[in-house]
């Protein structure tokens, strides 16, 4: 796909110094660019194990190329089809970057995905209704692709719609317990997670939140 109105940001992240963005677009670049150190201590704090990160949304490809960097595997979805374009260029280096043009929810199917203003590509959201400026997408679950193998690591900033994929991963989070964390916490998620042996979370940013599985904080303690 030729991606027209594109250009390099040449601005150095973690050793990354190159990324291929809409010349449009401030919004997805300059929360998540600015937010990642963050992100990156509350992971290194957090985490105990590096293996398999599960990612969404990918949108253009900063946070999945950021922490591929971190973990084994990093298995990102994003549902745009011209985001995910410039996710798969934005991770064509990173050989352990499994990427997939579907959303995550709560069940497998397709849902309505309404497109966000021109200056923030990171603003396309889930519906629950067909309205003006939405497009049909697949969807999938955690549990789907991860119940088996399971994940260290549900990162998740999707508009809204994370307490959907959360219900979606409810084997692999009983499972394997790995460390969340979400944009836009509610109630509907804390409980969720709480009811499920987390504790209460702690912010990364005044808009993300972390959660950790009480079986865990032995591990978290020994990072610190």
């Amino acid at each position: 796909m030729n991606l027209i109105n594109s250009k390099i940001r040449k601005v150095e992240i973690d050793g990354i110094n190159e990324w291929v963005w809409p010349e449009e677009d401030e919004g997805a670049w300059e929360g998540p660019s600015e937010s990642w150190p963050l992100f990156r201590e509350a992971i290194i704090k957090n985490v105990d194990n590096f293996n398999i990160c599960v990612q969404a949304g990918g949108n253009l490809g900063l946070y999945p190329r950021l922490l591929s960097q971190m973990f084994n595997f990093v298995f990102t979805y994003e549902p745009d089809f011209v985001n995910f374009e410039y996710l798969k260029i934005n991770t064509e280096h990173a050989a352990n970057v499994f990427a997939y043009n579907s959303a995550l929810g709560e069940t497998k199917g397709t849902l309505q995905l309404q497109s966000g203003p021109p200056d923030n590509f990171g603003m396309h959201k889930i519906v629950f209704e067909n309205t003006f400026n939405t497009t049909t997408v697949p969807v999938t679950t955690i549990d789907i692709d991860h119940s088996t193998t399971g994940c260290d690591l549900i990162f998740l900033d999707i508009e809204n719609y994370e307490y959907y994929a959360l219900k979606g991963a409810l084997l692999t989070i009983k499972q394997h317990k790995p460390v969340v964390i979400v944009e836009n916490e509610t109630t509907d998620i804390r409980e969720f997670l709480i009811q499920l042996g987390y504790r209460t979370p702690t912010k990364i940013t005044p808009h993300d939140s972390i959660f950790v599985h009480k079986d865990k904080l032995h591990l978290v303690a020994s990072n610190m």
